[in-house]
């Protein structure tokens, strides 16, 4: 049972992400997964506190893949966000 190039064009225009960012129908595949993986690894750093040590052992990265990642995928400048001591 295939579906039409109609259904499947419909399917991808004017669709957002989790963050409410527009997609374009014209991105790639490769597009799709770097927005898929920055996506995630913004989710661990979260998680883990910002501690890459941590994030790269959750995600089942060496520390030094997880660097890399995140400078690919403009991740590495962030800085931590303030902790909430003494609140």
């Amino acid at each position: 049972n295939d579906l039409s190039p109609k259904i499947i064009q419909a399917q991808f225009t004017n669709t957002t992400d989790r963050l409410g960012r527009g997609h374009s129908p014209n991105w790639t595949l490769a597009d799709q997964v770097a927005l898929n993986e920055r996506e995630l690894l913004e989710q661990a750093l979260k998680a883990h506190n910002n501690n890459r040590t941590k994030t790269a052992k959750a995600l089942g990265l060496s520390r030094v893949g997880l660097y890399k990642k995140l400078r690919r995928l403009g991740l590495m400048d962030r800085k931590k966000e303030p902790s909430s001591v003494g609140s």
